[in-house]
Formats: structure tokens, C-alpha cells, sequence
């Protein structure tokens, strides 16, 4: 399982009963060390290190405990990407990410967009590569015969007229979000299956947040 927000500030690896959690982030450990370091010796940390060493977002991996033979190896990439490897018949490469949201700089976007895309191209083809996470997009609607193949039928549906009204950001999340399963010919697995536990009525998205109703994390596969 795939998650995000962690706030974790260490690549690290903690072990529970029947799981072990991995954790992506930022933080530059010396940072990090540097401040135990002063909490140790009972001195104040200052508010240029206590930034540093915050981690506002972080991607993380969980694993049943039963399954870890099988993992050969786990890259913490940035806070907002990660990957783990398990062996198997083909191995499998399991992806967390983490996007911007929609107001975020144009900037962040890039650069997320552009690391996914190596990353993904730097793991060979040859194996299973699966990509999730909250991508902070919404689909709205299918536009044009180009999606049918990145998109299934089953997705949280805005009412006639809204995505006209949609926020020109959240319009560019999604945009950026189609042209990366396009670019990397993937496919959005969690449209193509209903979820009974989810209701598919059409919505209108300027509701949203009154109504709690958003659909962002999802699972690539090619």
C-alpha cells in the first residue's frame, strides 16, 4: 500500500507487528542530526534549522512482514516519490508518489512530472511497474477519444457545465496528469472497476468541498 502526507522527515524503515512502513523525505540528515545533536546537549534550535528539518509532505510503502523476503530494494527518491522492488517470476516495481496541488508553483509541477518520467523510464521494461499515489487531480470527464484508453467509466462525474467552470489550476493538474499516462502509455486502473462502496452520481465539483467528495489517489499500470 501506497501513502502520503507522511510528515515523516527520515528515509527510514519502521517495523511493527505485521507490517514494516517504509518513509521517503527531503530533510538533508545532517539537518536532521544536527538537531538532535542540540536537542541532545539541551540547546536551542533555531528557526532557519527547524524549517529545514520539517517535512511537509513525505511518500511512504507499507508492507505485510510476510512479503519482506521479497523485497530486494527500496530507493527514497525525494518527499514526493519512492519506489520499492520485489522479486518474483518478473519483478515487480511498486511507485509512491506524492503531486503538487493545483496551487502550487508551475515550477514544483515540472519538476515532479519530469522526475516521475525518468524514473519510470530508468526501471527496464522488461519488468511490472505500477505507479500510485495522490495525484491531486480530478477527471471530471473524458474529453475526446484519445482518453478511452487511459480512462475507464468509473470515476467521480461532474454535472453538465462544470468543467467549464472548473479553476484554470485544477484543470491544469488534470491535463498534466492525462499527458503523463499518455507520454508513459498508462492506464488508470482504478476507472476501469467499479467500486461498490463509491456512488458515481453526477456531482457538481464547485460542492466539493462542502460535500467532501474528491477521487485523487490512483493506480497506473501499463
Amino acid at each position: 500500500m501506497c501513502f502520503s502526507e507522511t510528515k515523516v522527515n527520515s528515509n527510514c524503515a519502521i517495523k511493527t507487528n505485521n507490517y514494516t512502513w517504509y518513509f521517503s523525505t527531503n530533510v538533508d540528515i545532517k539537518d536532521k542530526n544536527l538537531s538532535e545533536t542540540l536537542k541532545h546537549d539541551n540547546k536551542l534550535i533555531g528557526t532557519e534549522l527547524r524549517l529545514k528539518i520539517t517535512e511537509h509532505h513525505g511518500v511512504g510503502i507499507v508492507i505485510c512482514n510476510k512479503l519482506i523476503p521479497a523485497v530486494t530494494q527500496v530507493v527514497a527518491i525525494n518527499s514526493r516519490l519512492m519506489y520499492i522492488q520485489m522479486k518474483g517470476i518478473v519483478d515487480t516495481f511498486i511507485l509512491s508518489a506524492y503531486a503538487p496541488t493545483p496551487v502550487d508553483t508551475e515550477q514544483n509541477k515540472d519538476i515532479f512530472y519530469t522526475t516521475v518520467t525518468d524514473v519510470w523510464n530508468h526501471i527496464p521494461g522488461n519488468f511490472v511497474k505500477i505507479l500510485c499515489g495522490d495525484f491531486n487531480v480530478k477527471i471530471i470527464t473524458s474529453i475526446g477519444e484519445d482518453e478511452s484508453n487511459i480512462l475507464g467509466i468509473f470515476y467521480l462525474k461532474a454535472s453538465s457545465g462544470t468543467f467549464e467552470r472548473t479553476a484554470t489550476t485544477t484543470i491544469d493538474n488534470r491535463q498534466r496528469f492525462i499527458n503523463l499516462c499518455s507520454e508513459l502509455g498508462l492506464s488508470i486502473c482504478n476507472t476501469k472497476f467499479e467500486n461498490h462502496q463509491r456512488n458515481d452520481a453526477l456531482i457538481d465539483l464547485s460542492q466539493l468541498s462542502e460535500i467532501n467528495r474528491n477521487e485523487l489517489t490512483n493506480i497506473l499500470i501499463r
